[in-house]
């Protein structure tokens, strides 16, 4: 199996026309002037105002450094990602470009990817980019002294631990020649799993560079606060603290010089975001969850003459949660009437101002395991009842629902949950508190129900939050099936048989339901009407910022 990508190279010329003024003879001789009038002197036309090439892009947090292996945020990847690339991108439809390696091929069996370079690939020092640079990377996550969070993307290739660490170099990674690098996985894997983790998920760093650094002293070492050395469309040239961080177009880059000059990611507060826009004095904001349009601000945003107010779906839910300790959750009957017995419309409509949909499992819409079969439910207050008649419920009984505070579309929807429910005879008084005091209290299991998001990769795989005892588990749903099913859909590569194995486990969750998904809020995001060829994916918005440009 094999993907090849050509590149296209766009020309842009540029055609400058000479207005030639004609000057009439008032029918005297040739080359006479009338008495007292003076030879007049042409002016040049002006010349076309020059575009401005600089774009700033709002964010609402600092990065702490410029580690494409351990910074602390999205927010520190964001930075990253203008100076830094992977080895392919996923684009705005959600497939994989590509980026250093200009073609990948899959091995029958699945377990052998093979990558090869684009043959233009350059460091910013001019450098060419090798198979040697990506071996090093990998090598330098997997060692045991290296702090990184990067090592649980790593741990499906041969050689690594479930950390991603290896006492040595890493047997599954191998340069076979300059521009060829191959991997090996411990076992199948589905591709697209695979072009996520490794392929998308790890920046390349220069071993010319940092080889000679000692993986420990990695973390204080200069060059993650100053990267002077990237592979991707521009270059760092300044970081003001907690200001502003400026970057300049790579004139070099492989897949072309982007067409903007200077690069600006302002760090400012989401409340002055729309002044900021509304002046001009920035041309984006950053995007999902680091850029976002606070939802108070939507509307205002989208009367803005000189911006597009952008939204669309994100890999992010919100869902509420059971105890399944709690004797009277156990019956299926309960948890499905509260599917019915919440608004979820409601909450998407009123609080998101329609900027989010609906979800009836783990799956957005974005994700290619989405079982489209199951039928959506809407609120129905009668069929909520009967279910919990049906099932003996206790109808004095009164559940606690903690809510995190921060989230103000998450605090305001468990005030609509409330009251639906009380709707159906279910009494429910809300508790709120801080993030760690509800993750103790749910650790504990010291609730009946509480709301709580989730984002991750594209992969189906949510072992870590609906296995028996997982990690996230702190609800103890458990069914010997769904532990049967999850295993296997983690270690099925082909997509066909994978998609089955997922679609089975979401017709069990709308059945025999382990939690309520509540709703997917869409990113919100504002671009201004002089850019152009910004495309917009749930998965980033700098994976095609090299063909980004400006009207005049």
């Amino acid at each position: 199996m094999s993907k090849r990508s050509g590149m296209v190279t766009k020309v842009l010329s540029v055609v400058t026309a000479m207005a030639i003024l004609a000057g009439c003879s008032g029918g005297s001789k040739s080359g006479d002037k009338p008495a007292g009038e003076q030879p007049q002197t042409q002016n040049p036309a002006p010349a076309p105002a020059k575009k401005n090439l600089d774009v700033t892009i709002a964010m609402w947090s600092p990065p702490n450094n410029f580690s494409p292996i351990n910074t602390d945020s999205s927010y520190g990847y964001f930075a990253v990602e203008a100076m830094f690339d992977t080895l392919v991108k996923v684009n705005d439809k959600i497939d994989f470009v590509p980026k250093l390696a200009e073609k990948w091929d899959v091995s029958k069996d699945f377990t052998t990817f093979t990558f090869h370079l684009n043959p233009k690939a350059k460091w910013h020092d001019g450098k060419p980019v090798t198979a040697k640079d990506v071996v090093y990377t990998f090598n330098l996550i997997a060692n045991k002294e290296t702090v990184t969070n990067r090592g649980a993307t790593i741990n499906l290739i041969k050689g690594t631990d479930a950390g991603g660490k290896a006492d040595g170099p890493v047997e599954g990674v191998k340069a076979l020649d300059e521009k060829t690098v191959q991997f090996v996985a411990k076992k199948a894997v589905d591709p697209l799993a695979f072009l996520e983790k490794v392929g998308a998920n790890i920046y390349i760093l220069p071993e010319h560079v940092l080889g000679a650094v000692a993986p420990k002293d990695l973390t204080t070492h200069a060059f993650f606060q100053e990267p002077k050395v990237g592979s991707g469309p521009f270059k760092f040239v300044k970081y003001a603290s907690g200001q502003y961080i400026e970057y300049a177009r790579n004139e070099e880059y492989y897949l072309g010089a982007p067409k903007l000059e200077r690069l600006f990611i302002r760090i400012m507060q989401a409340n002055t975001a729309v002044a900021a826009l509304e002046k001009g004095e920035v041309d984006m904001t950053a995007g999902a969850g680091i850029g976002e349009i606070p939802i108070q601000d939507w509307d205002k945003v989208q009367t803005l003459s000189n911006m597009n107010a952008l939204t669309f779906v994100t890999k992010g839910y919100q869902y509420m949660d059971f105890n399944h300790t709690r004797d009277y959750f156990k019956d299926p009957k309960v948890r499905q009437a509260f599917f019915y017995g919440i608004n979820r419309k409601l909450i998407v409509d009123n609080l998101l101002k329609g900027t989010g949909v609906v979800l009836e499992s783990p799956y957005t819409p974005i994700y290619k395991y989405v079982n489209t079969n199951l039928k959506p439910r809407g609120f129905d207050a009668n069929q909520a009842k009967k279910l919990l008649t049906e099932a003996g419920w206790d109808f004095n009984r009164e559940l606690a629902l903690i809510v995190p505070i921060g989230n103000k579309v998450r605090e305001q929807s468990a005030d609509i949950i409330m009251a639906n429910l009380q709707q159906v005879g279910v009494k429910v008084k809300i508790e709120k508190m801080d993030f760690p005091t509800l993750q103790a209290r749910r650790g504990k299991g010291d609730y009946d129900m509480s709301l709580i998001g989730w984002s991750d990769i594209l992969d189906p795989d949510v072992s870590s939050q609906y296995r028996t005892d997982a990690v996230y588990n702190n609800g103890k749903y458990s069914r010997p099936k769904v532990d049967e099913l999850l295993d296997q859909g983690a270690t099925t590569a082909e997509f066909q048989a994978r998609k089955k194995i997922y679609d089975e486990l979401q017709e069990i969750w709308y059945n025999d339901p382990n939690v309520v998904y509540l709703y997917s809020p869409n990113a919100l995001t504002a671009v201004s009407k002089r850019m152009e060829n910004v495309k917009m994916s749930a998965m980033g918005l700098l994976w095609n910022i090299h063909e980004w440009d400006v009207k005049q």
